[in-house]
């Protein structure tokens, strides 16, 4: 008599569970001459660019007497393998809870260590995010309530996933900007945002711009009046 065979003989189990990697990355400053204690403003760059490429549009903000820094997103990966371009990502929507967690953690270490190299004035950081580094500064102060004064969002949505929190926050200054000719981001979620802040009760300046997705001389010099105008 033949035995019959056990099916789970050969059966394998996948397992998948977190664990944790440090990751280095940098960040890009421009900081102002002969100024103490300036005010900061993080700028968060988009999908796919780079923070000292991003960092170069803002220097007339630094010549005005603001520290700016730009981190840099901490995941790269080739965007023309052919010349070996690299760009740098945010976050995916995989695993995106913790990566949300691991990013809010990276900011605050990024303004602990510009505290240590600048002694910036604490009372007066500003957010600043274009893109993708829209979502990321907006997680941000869902999960940091009061870390800045003032946040402006560059052609970019008000992320489904933080609605109800920033429906809840202590409404703070808001700037959001958006060119009608965008082809990556369509202008009508940046027009929704602005008008979902105003109803939640946070005051909003508006600019629409021309020159595409990308930060134009235009959109910093009007970001860096609404600075000054609703700065503490």
């Amino acid at each position: 008599m033949t035995r019959g065979t056990d099916r789970n003989f050969n059966a394998t189990r996948t397992e998948v569970f977190p664990t944790a990697m440090r990751v280095t990355t940098a960040c890009a400053v421009c900081v102002p001459d002969n100024v103490r204690r300036p005010p900061l403003l993080l700028v968060l760059h988009g999908w796919g660019q780079t923070a000292p490429a991003f960092l170069r549009g803002f220097r007339p903000l630094a010549r005005a007497g603001w520290l700016v820094a730009a981190p840099q997103a901490p995941h790269p990966f080739y965007i023309d393998p052919g010349k070996g371009r690299v760009g740098y990502s945010w976050l995916t929507r995989e695993h995106r809870d913790e990566a949300v967690r691991d990013t809010n953690a990276y900011l605050d270490e990024t303004l602990a260590a510009l505290a240590e190299r600048h002694e910036y004035d604490a009372g007066r950081v500003a957010l600043l995010g274009f893109s993708q580094g829209s979502s990321v500064a907006w997680r941000y102060l869902s999960a940091r309530p009061g870390a800045v004064y003032a946040i402006a969002s560059c052609c970019a949505d008000l992320p489904p996933d933080v609605r109800p929190t920033v429906e809840q926050l202590p409404p703070c200054p808001a700037f959001v900007a958006w060119c009608p000719h965008d082809r990556v981001v369509p202008p009508s979620v940046s027009v929704e945002q602005a008008e979902l802040l105003r109803d939640y009760g946070w005051p909003v300046t508006s600019l629409r711009f021309d020159g595409g997705h990308r930060v134009t001389a235009e959109l910093v010099s009007r970001a860096g009046t609404w600075l000054e105008e609703c700065s503490p």
